[in-house]
């Protein structure tokens, strides 16, 4: 009987704690966790928590501590080491992200008078970009677009990371994928950045942003005189990684060139909650706010029409039902606050 009775001890005792760490995890990583996987993968995860504790434990279970921000790292770490991490109370949160980001647009230019702003008619004094940088997070660019050239021809692009192109040697460092070129590299034709998806998508936002209207001296975007650099984004599996990447880049680039910065990222999914507390946010907000005149824009979605959000509020003792026809593979997300949650159930069946 004492050997059951120890036996059912150490049982509970490791569900607790297995538990207790997966309680630090995001719902995508702790799939990954319970699913038999390859232990030797090494994964990309945003960890928060005491920052010298995660590089330590980090570099202890052979993993590469890549840079941080405020009290959220990036690192990179076999799949078999992350339960090591969890079980340091230092570390309060542990994530990763399989969303699949598309790119989104939105109208803007004629409703914020931009020509106004131009002109100084709105403002009292004319802004046009000049000493400002302007980064485009996005699919591709067209780099030999006269739009994106002074008057002499020479580029206006100061740099372009393309995070899908990992075949050469210039790697952006500490990101260590990828190929980047400088404005040198561009004017003398050697950049091959690749814009082969979704219908030049990152030129049109960039041509909003920043086009200066030189191809037909009729259609210009908004600063005209600004300085761009272009991550090409990797739209992966990895995307929480290769995009707060993309923001640490261009804020490096801004402050080498002394400039401040403002990020567009026309870019977004329809999973997680939307309500910022995600580290993936929390961790641009600690780059945007690390420094002065730095900003971060966000396209908003495109499709608020389609139906395939649902809401309820719900008013005890009601019960509410909903009826979905659902392809094979598709995953739900349910979101609401925890209070809320707290005083109701809820329950999923499958025919």
């Amino acid at each position: 009987m004492k050997k059951y009775t120890l036996l059912l001890i150490f049982v509970l005792g490791n569900l607790i704690s297995f538990a207790q760490i997966t309680g630090k995890f995001n719902a995508s990583l702790q799939k990954k966790m319970l699913i038999a996987g390859n232990p030797e993968q090494v994964v990309n995860v945003l960890v928060k928590g005491d920052i010298d504790v995660i590089k330590k434990l980090t570099i202890a279970n052979g993993g590469t501590f890549n840079y941080a921000a405020g009290d959220i790292a990036s690192i990179s770490i076999q799949m078999k080491f992350i339960r090591n991490l969890a079980l340091n109370p230092a570390i309060k949160r542990i994530e990763d992200n399989d969303a699949h980001v598309k790119p989104l647009n939105d109208r803007m230019i004629v409703n914020n008078r931009v020509a106004g702003i131009n002109d100084g008619s709105c403002l009292g004094q004319n802004y046009d970009g000049t000493g400002v940088l302007i980064g485009i997070i996005d699919d591709g660019i067209d780099w030999t677009h006269p739009d994106f050239k002074n008057l002499d021809s020479t580029t206006r692009i100061k740099f372009i990371w393309d995070q899908k192109n990992d075949t050469a040697g210039n790697k952006p460092q500490p990101y260590n994928y990828g190929q980047e070129w400088n404005s040198i590299d561009i004017n003398l034709d050697f950049c091959t950045e690749n814009n082969n998806l979704m219908n030049d998508h990152g030129t049109i936002v960039s041509g909003i942003a920043a086009g200066n209207g030189l191809c037909s001296g009729n259609y210009h975007g908004v600063a005209t005189n600004a300085d761009i650099v272009f991550v090409s984004l990797n739209f992966n599996d990895n995307i929480h990684q290769t995009i707060v990447d993309a923001v640490n880049y261009i804020y490096a680039k801004a402050d080498s060139l002394h400039e401040p910065c403002v990020i567009n990222a026309s870019v977004g999914d329809y999973f997680g909650s939307h309500d910022g507390m995600d580290l993936q946010a929390q961790f641009i907000d600690n780059m945007i706010t690390a420094d002065s005149g730095r900003a971060f824009v966000c396209a908003a979605g495109n499709e608020g029409g389609y139906p395939f959000h649902l809401g309820y509020t719900v008013t005890k003792p009601d019960t509410g039902f909903t009826w979905l026809t659902i392809p094979a593979g598709n995953p739900i997300d349910i979101w609401g606050d925890a209070t809320n949650f707290n005083s109701i159930q809820f329950s999923i069946g499958a025919d």
